[in-house]
């Protein structure tokens, strides 16, 4: 059921609502750079592997030019019955 929701929402997705999507992210993004540590773990954790602090404007540059067509090509090749793993998780009789 939510391989199914998931592709059809892929294949409903209205340009407007995915660019809405992208600004509210962007925005939520720079509003949490409210302090000198949460501006430092940002740049930590862009630049951790070898990036430069550039790789932020990068990743937001390449995120504000998705599009509808890429989301679906994402579904497609990962959403996909085949590429699931199901695990299922129970407890321990009498825990």
């Amino acid at each position: 059921a939510i391989v199914e929701d998931i592709q059809k929402m892929a294949t409903q997705l209205d340009p407007v609502a995915l660019a809405s999507v992208r600004d509210s992210a962007l925005a939520r993004f720079r509003l949490s750079l409210d302090s000198p540590d949460a501006v430092a773990d940002v740049i930590g954790g862009f630049t951790w592997g070898g990036r430069d602090a550039d790789a932020i404007e990068t990743f937001y540059a390449n995120y504000a030019e998705v599009t509808p067509d890429d989301v679906r090509r994402v579904v497609d090749t990962w959403f996909h019955p085949d590429n699931l793993v199901v695990a299922t998780l129970s407890a321990k009789e009498g825990e």
